[in-house]
């Protein structure tokens, strides 16, 4: 059994993604889990639905690409 990273490690993944996202996707929102890219979105809630729909209620972090204080961390899907 693979065990899930913590919430901490994918916010750290997401400030280490972050430059490279920003070139295309600046002001949009990425969900990430276990240090996975799982989508870009034009706006906060459709990256929340995606993170219930992809994983229930759980951590996984949802963040503003490229904007220098991230307005969302999400540390529950609910």
């Amino acid at each position: 059994m693979v065990k899930a990273l913590t919430f901490e490690e994918d916010v750290a993944y997401f400030a280490s993604i972050n430059d490279e996202l920003a070139k295309t996707n600046k002001g949009k929102f990425v969900l990430i889990k276990d240090k996975a890219n799982h989508g870009i979105f034009s706006n906060f809630a459709d990256a929340h639905k995606e993170a219930l729909k992809l994983f229930g209620i759980t951590e996984v972090v949802i963040a503003q690409v490229g904007i220098e204080e991230p307005l969302n961390y999400l540390a529950s899907a609910v």
